[in-house]
């Protein structure tokens, strides 16, 4: 493949599978890893804290981090494919059915020119985890409101009368819940292979946050880019991360067992 050609072997092919899990690939590879470009040098992200090299934290700003882009390492997808930018057509999520050679267009995607680094981390360190955050109720009335969503939504959370809520220093009822990050496969016409970082509130466990702008998301936000930040790889061209073994399993429209 020449450099600036296209990578074609990141497309989806007609016939794969849509909705790839968490649980899926670790069955396959245990310390499997999604990985992620940065414009410019590695330094301009890192710093030793405690001995442990860590992202800065203003590597991320924080209503970038619900549905963070990545794309999962160790099948076809390679350090280099990172160059390559979807866009336009290339970025919607692919339709499950489409052949998308024909959407490989400089419309469709962009070839990054500088400097990259790569960072990744292991899918066992995000999948699934646990987010604790807060909510403030200063009316009853809003309350009420989230009580029915949750009450129909949510899974195993325990909803209280609102006079039974403590109460912080500004007076304000209040609510501690733990929502949960979710890695989720959402393929797009130019790559197959690209799954977000998703963070889902207990009070809706079908919907994911898609913004930090009010407090009680930018907690959650908060409190994920801090693991992002602590819990970072750093992945090179001669990077030895894990290869999926028979990962052809993955686009079989059948569970893994």
């Amino acid at each position: 493949m020449a450099e600036n050609e296209y990578p074609k072997h990141i497309l989806p092919k007609v016939g794969w599978r849509v909705g790839i899990t968490g649980d899926d690939i670790r069955k396959l590879c245990k310390n499997a890893v999604i990985g992620r470009r940065m414009d410019g040098p590695i330094e301009d992200y890192t710093e030793q804290k405690l001995g442990e090299l860590c992202l800065k934290i203003n590597s991320f700003r924080l209503d970038s981090i619900p549905n963070l882009s990545t794309s999962l390492l160790g099948t076809v997808f390679r350090y280099e494919d990172f160059r390559f930018k979807q866009k336009e057509k290339g970025k919607d999520s692919w339709d499950g059915v489409s052949e998308s050679d024909a959407l490989i267009s400089v419309q469709n995607y962009e070839k990054h020119a500088e400097k990259m680094s790569v960072i990744g981390w292991e899918i066992k360190e995000l999948d699934g985890l646990p987010i604790p955050y807060t909510r403030n109720f200063p009316k009853e009335s809003i309350y009420d409101e989230f009580k029915k969503e949750a009450e129909s939504l949510a899974e195993n959370v325990y909803i209280e009368e609102y006079d039974k809520l403590p109460i912080d220093a500004n007076k304000s009822r209040y609510k501690e819940l733990v929502g949960k990050v979710i890695l989720r496969h959402m393929p797009t016409n130019l790559n197959y292979w690209h799954f977000t970082i998703d963070l889902f509130p207990s009070e809706d466990v079908k919907c994911a946050i898609t913004n930090a702008k009010s407090a009680w998301k930018r907690m959650m936000a908060d409190n994920v880019r801090d693991i992002l930040c602590k819990n970072v790889l750093i992945i090179s061209k001669d990077s030895d991360y894990p290869s999926i073994p028979n990962w052809e399993k993955l686009v079989k429209n059948s569970s893994i067992v």
